[in-house]
């Protein structure tokens, strides 16, 4: 199960375990399309944080798709 919500200034997903075994996981993604994925450790302690450029999560996306093998992605990459 998960939920979208849309804000003015970024989209927040949450990936629930509805086992309740796991943490749930959120994913935002910023209007600057910086993503960050994040989940709380099994005592709810400590929040593991991940950061990722654009480029990188899109890579990623493609990488679930895909066979296995080595892959670049070729596109423009631009850095304000």
């Amino acid at each position: 199960m998960f939920t979208n919500e849309f804000e003015y200034d970024r989209t927040v997903t949450t990936l629930l375990d509805e086992s309740g075994v796991h943490s749930d996981v959120i994913i935002t993604i910023e209007s600057d399309g910086y993503v960050f994925v994040e989940q709380e450790d099994e005592d709810g302690a400590v929040t593991n944080l991940i950061c990722m450029p654009p480029h990188m999560f899109k890579e990623m996306i493609e990488a679930l798709n895909a066979p296995a093998g080595a892959y670049r992605l070729e596109e423009k990459i631009v850095y304000d």
